[in-house]
């Protein structure tokens, strides 16, 4: 995923993370508190958050909060570094939660003791990273662009001839070509 104009993953995955939310909000009226990339975090902010927990933060997930200092997708929270959830009752003491659900007991945490990032679900560790839940928060992103944009389809083809659904499907099945072609590249990277 990354070497699209010299950016690292996560500077794409943001970037296409705030076109995808702007998207959402604009094109389909999707509420905007439910799809917000926020502005990036100060160096003075990261340091303070560091200070605070006594342990330094992850570099792919710091590199996050210097590009957005938290983003939401829907019940999905990426926290900012005024919103790291230090006690929760789905995680263990001496862990962190650097993003949550907010329907579930999904819970991505930091570790105090070793800095390791953790992926709980039922209070259930499993080894993860920050790049890897960043890049679900995007496909998330994209899965609600595509249903939206079917809805909308299908609502425009009961008012179509047989013509223009053709040629209307057609540019869908491109889409999600495009959309499966970045899917695979991304998971072939991540190999």
């Amino acid at each position: 995923m990354n070497n699209n104009k010299g950016m690292t993953e996560i500077e794409e995955c943001v970037e296409k993370l705030r076109k995808g939310c702007k998207t959402l909000v604009e094109k389909f009226d999707h509420p905007e508190e439910w799809a917000k990339v926020f502005p990036p975090a100060t160096d003075e902010e990261i340091e303070e958050l560091e200070k605070s927990l006594k342990f330094p933060l992850p570099e792919d997930y710091k590199e996050f909060l210097k590009l957005a200092n938290g983003a939401v997708i829907d019940y999905t929270v990426i926290c900012g570094t005024d919103s790291i959830i230090v006690k929760d009752s789905w995680l263990p003491d001496g862990y962190y939660a650097i993003s949550y659900s907010d329907r579930t007991s999904e819970r991505l945490a930091i570790s105090k003791e070793d800095g390791r990032v953790c992926l709980f679900w039922e209070l259930q560790p499993e080894e993860w990273n920050f790049t890897h839940k960043l890049k679900n928060v995007l496909e998330e992103c994209e899965n609600d662009i595509y249903e939206y944009e079917s809805k909308r389809k299908q609502q425009e083809n009961a008012k179509k001839s047989p013509d223009e659904i053709k040629r209307d499907e057609e540019e869908l099945d491109n889409f999600i070509a495009e959309l499966n072609q970045f899917f695979k590249e991304r998971n072939k990277k991540n190999e």
